[in-house]
């Protein structure tokens, strides 16, 4: 069998370079092309020995579908990284329900994003987090178009995002309502770029939401829950 073929979106991001890391380490599985801004990021070492590709998400959607066309699935991890309001709503809302748009003309089924936690629930993070309003009704409202699409989704919504660890296990799945039972609110971004793999060719997890912080649960039991 052929390697699935994913592109990751937003590769240049700490998520997405974890993402394409591990992805090229398992090329006998998968055969990932990083999707860049710029043929300047293409020369970072992180891309070596990855195909690239040059593809801006606020382009058009014409373009987006004849740069991932050919591919089995799609991951999204593309943020605008608290670079003002017009880039989170270009990018985090617009350019994640461009994407579903031209993977639809693509003929791409599978399609994976990292939102956030909470992101479907507007009392926990209105008053919580007045400081990421903007950001958590970008991430909303994509996650809602992306449920209105016919495409195979998975939902990522990930807590808050620590760097240098991975411990492979996570918490149990809750509900948006549930939020204040999970026992952190962080995970590590080598995990969530673990789960973004794992679920690419797991059936059960298909138009599903998953909220992802650390726990004590390995991500294979995490995912039997399905």
């Amino acid at each position: 069998m052929s390697p699935y073929k994913v592109a990751v979106i937003g590769a240049h991001g700490k998520v997405g370079k974890l993402i394409i890391s591990k992805l090229s380490q398992r090329k006998s599985e998968f055969s990932p092309i990083a999707i860049l801004r710029s043929q300047e990021q293409t020369q970072e070492p992180t891309y070596k020995n990855v195909e690239t590709r040059i593809l801006d998400v606020t382009g058009s959607v014409s373009k987006l579908s004849e740069g991932l066309k050919g591919q089995d699935a799609v991951i999204f991890s593309a943020g605008a990284g608290g670079k003002g309001l017009d880039k989170t709503f270009a990018i985090d809302l617009d350019g994640a329900v461009k994407v579903t748009e031209a993977c639809a003309l693509a003929n791409i089924e599978r399609f994976v994003i990292v939102s956030a936690i909470g992101a479907d629930n507007r009392e926990f993070w209105y008053e919580r987090v007045p400081q990421l309003r903007s950001y958590y009704i970008a991430k909303k409202y994509a996650d809602s178009e992306i449920r209105r699409t016919n495409l195979k989704y998975t939902i990522l919504q990930p807590g808050n995002l620590v760097d240098d660890g991975e411990t492979g296990k996570l918490a149990r799945n809750v509900s948006d309502k549930e939020l204040d039972s999970l026992p952190s609110n962080k995970i590590y971004r080598a995990d969530v770029a673990e789960v973004a793999i794992q679920v690419l060719k797991d059936p059960r997890t298909i138009r599903k939401t998953l909220t992802l912080v650390n726990g004590d649960l390995p991500i294979k039991e995490y995912l039997d829950s399905f």
